[in-house]
């Protein structure tokens, strides 16, 4: 009752709730949030709203509007990334256990979306949660449709499973899977073996090759068989990261030597959809500026070189 909500707060005006008669105009206020959703949206759409996330987000934005806390944040999106860490070393590095004149081959992230034109080392998306939701809201419409109900029997169906199930089925629907190894070694060789090396603007079409020593470099799992994988959070994705880290051989590209800030200068490297690549120092890292996702990356392998080879951290 509003006289119980009055309690709880302490004091008459803190929120919507106290008001008189404002329990009611709460519940009208989200009724009205969810109508226009459904209006703004197509017919499909505006049905996913009324049993899905999206419409406990309009709903969870209409109610909390008239407390005093803020809204509960939406759940992170879910990624697994394979990701491979090959080092090259620079000819005339003597010291075994530096790390300085090693490059390390990086890839250009595209100009839109998440970390737009960032540099990042090789990686494939093997398994993301937005997909994993897309595919079970096309079952249940297949599984609806298969039953023989209409439109508004299917979405009442949802919705009476999604409030039997709760809030655990919906935590159990989104959890992070154990990706294969075989699938995440087959996503990086593609990845890897697409890389090509042209002759730059001046090139003839012949002259661009591909370097198949990229993707039969030996990797190796960053910790070893069955190991954690590496976790990043950003603001509203989580990454959970499969890295494989291996040497390539000083020929295996062709004017591959760094040189300002990555750049070669006998040719360059993109990748099959257009990318650029470029092999990098740390300091050409530092240069061009990488996240630290990239960095905590570069940190957990060269501690796993410099343990493998008992140099306390140091590369090799």
């Amino acid at each position: 009752s509003n006289a119980a909500a009055v309690r709880r707060c302490g004091r008459s005006g803190r929120c919507a709730l106290c008001d008189e008669g404002g329990i009611d105009s709460v519940l009208d206020a989200i009724d009205d949030a969810l109508t226009l959703a459904r209006i703004s949206t197509s017919a499909s759409d505006a049905e996913a709203a009324d049993d899905d996330d999206d419409g406990d987000a309009v709903a969870s934005a209409a109610g909390h509007a008239a407390l005093p806390t803020s809204p509960p944040k939406k759940a992170k999106r879910e990624e697994v990334l394979a990701v491979a860490v090959l080092r090259r070393r620079r000819d005339g590095d003597a010291k075994k256990n530096n790390d300085g004149g090693a490059a390390w081959l990086m890839l250009k992230r595209p100009k839109s979306g998440l970390l737009a034109g960032q540099w990042e080392f090789p990686s494939a998306c093997v398994w993301n949660s937005a997909d994993e939701k897309k595919k079970k809201k096309k079952k249940n419409a297949n599984d609806a449709k298969g039953k023989g109900g209409t439109k508004g029997e299917g979405k009442g169906a949802s919705q009476k499973a999604k409030k039997s199930h709760g809030k655990g089925a919906a935590d159990k629907a989104t959890a992070v899977p154990a990706v294969g190894r075989g699938v995440r070694r087959e996503a990086l060789d593609s990845l890897l073996g697409g890389i090509i090396h042209d002759g730059g603007p001046e090139s003839e079409e012949s002259d661009v090759i591909s370097d198949p020593l990229l993707a039969d470099a030996d990797r190796n799992p960053l910790g070893g068989a069955g190991a954690a994988p590496l976790e990043h959070v950003f603001s509203h994705v989580r990454h959970t990261m499969h890295v494989e880290h291996g040497d390539v051989a000083t020929a295996a590209v062709a004017g591959a030597a760094p040189c300002n800030g990555g750049r070669s200068a006998e040719g360059r490297l993109r990748t099959a959809d257009g990318r650029e690549a470029r092999w990098m120092t740390e300091d050409d890292m530092k240069m061009v500026g990488v996240t630290s996702g990239v960095r905590k990356v570069l940190e957990a392998v060269k501690g796993a070189r410099g343990r493998r080879h008992g140099l306390g951290g140091a590369g090799t």
